[in-house]
């Protein structure tokens, strides 16, 4: 089933946050990131529920880039799919 991606305030300053901590390291690793991101909230259009249940409707999508993790946390409803936040894997969340 295709549902529209909803994404929070919360979700957007995460993945800003990440994209400028790697800019300023690495800065085409910084925009590769992001499309490894966008690619996997955009496949959550039409397999939304293929990230792991942390609790009660809750999901973890893992995505693997650079040797890292990076976890998107989201909901899924019937009218979407609600992106709450993104972090980087090590981070303490």
């Amino acid at each position: 089933m295709r549902r529209s991606v909803y994404v929070s305030a919360a979700a957007r300053l995460g993945i800003e946050r990440l994209h400028d901590w790697l800019f300023e390291k690495n800065p085409n690793a910084a925009l590769r990131l992001i499309a490894v991101l966008d690619a996997h909230l955009e496949g959550l259009v039409d397999f939304s529920e293929r990230g792991r249940i942390v609790g009660d409707g809750v999901r973890e999508l893992i995505v693997r880039f650079g040797g890292a993790n990076y976890v998107i946390r989201y909901d899924v409803a019937p009218e979407g799919v609600a992106i709450a936040r993104v972090w980087h894997g090590l981070e303490n969340r």
